[in-house]
Order: structure tokens, then sequence, then C-alpha cells
């Protein structure tokens, strides 16, 4: 490897440190700001964007959790006031997370706060597609 790809990657992986931490630290300054669990992030945008409904034992494989530990972040978001347990609409057996309107507010909050930082706004829509490949492929190669 030369002393440039060295050099390219170290850029590469500092510029990807800098945006986590721009995004991080406005997440945690949001959630703050709703006295929110410092897990509820995740799991708020795994409940807001889903289109089917999202029952405990969905939510811990989309967070890729223990059953256990995804049942432990819903307690808390429900004791915090952001998530409630309601009957699934089509199999009374289960239960399924929904966000409750202080949730829905914290999400809205949370997301115009992290569009609002503008960091991808000088991108053409063509260009944050081709980042989103490009990042998916970086993801990819860090699986076992």
């Amino acid at each position: 490897m030369t002393d440039t790809t060295v050099d390219e990657k170290a850029q590469i992986i500092q510029s990807l440190l800098d945006i986590a931490h721009h995004a991080q630290a406005t997440i945690a300054a949001t959630l703050e700001d709703f006295d929110a669990p410092a897990s509820a992030a995740p799991t708020l945008r795994i409940l807001a964007t889903s289109e089917a409904p999202v029952t405990p034992r969905d939510l811990a494989r989309l967070l890729e959790r223990d059953p256990s530990t995804a049942s432990l972040v819903a307690d808390k978001l429900e004791q915090a006031g952001l998530v409630a347990r309601q009957p699934h609409p089509s199999d009374g057996r289960k239960r399924v997370l929904v966000l409750t309107e202080r949730g829905h507010r914290l999400w809205k909050t949370l997301r115009d706060r992290l569009h609002r930082s503008a960091i991808l706004d000088d991108m053409t829509p063509s260009e944050r597609h081709g980042l989103l490949e490009l990042l998916g492929r970086m993801r990819a190669g860090m699986r076992p």
C-alpha cells in the first residue's frame, strides 16, 4: 500500500468520524431536550419509518440486539412517554410498538435538526445516491 493510499484512507476515516461526531452531538442534545434516554434514536427511527407494524421481536431484529435488550429499550421509551404498546392490527396475540404524540414530536425535532445541519445540502440527488451506495458498500465490508 502506498503512502498516498494510506493518507487517503486516513482522511476518509477522519471525515467520517467528524460527520458522525456532529450528528451524534445533535442527536444527544435533542434527546436531552426531551429528557429521553440516550438509546432512543435508533428505535424512534425504526418506528417512525416502518411501513409495517413493529413488534418487540421485530425491533430486536432491526436493532440487531437480543430480544431482552430490545424489550428493555422499549420499556425505557414507554416510561419516557415516547412509545406505547398496542394490539397488533391483524394478530390479536401480538403487541406492537408505536410512537406516542410525544415520540412523534421528538422524531420530527430530531430529523429537522439533523437536516438543518446542511452537511448534505451542497450535494445533488445523484451525488447523495452515489454516497449512499458507497457507504453501503463500506458497511457491508465491516460485517464478518
